[in-house]
């Protein structure tokens, strides 16, 4: 699970994003709290996700800080539970500059 883990983390960083028609819909953000996206399928949670990591990128956070998992790619139909910890293994495995950094996580 590692190995795809990996794959994806590097998908990720070499994708080009989409920009989405930007959400009128604001979080209150708590600080040092999970911020979660939650709606019936196809309503947008994902578009929005990708609208959140855009205005990151544009206030200068460094793509390496960021992180965007689909658990709907086919190579992830194996993880359960137990590999949540690999994400942050392969993650800071591969940016261990990150550790003591605000990383933004989008599962």
């Amino acid at each position: 699970m590692e190995y795809i883990i990996s794959q994806l983390v590097d998908d990720f960083q070499e994708r080009t994003l989409p920009v989405p028609v930007p959400r009128t819909n604001h979080f209150f953000e708590i600080q040092g709290k999970a911020d979660v996206a939650i709606g019936m399928r196809r309503s947008g949670k994902t578009w929005f996700c990708f609208q959140k990591i855009n205005d990151l990128l544009q206030n200068d956070i460094p793509r390496k800080q960021i992180l965007y998992l689909n658990f709907e790619d086919e190579r992830l139909l194996e993880f359960n539970i137990n590999n949540f910890q690999d994400i942050l293994d392969v993650y800071y495995g591969k940016f261990p500059e990150n550790k003591d950094t605000t990383c933004y996580f989008f599962l």
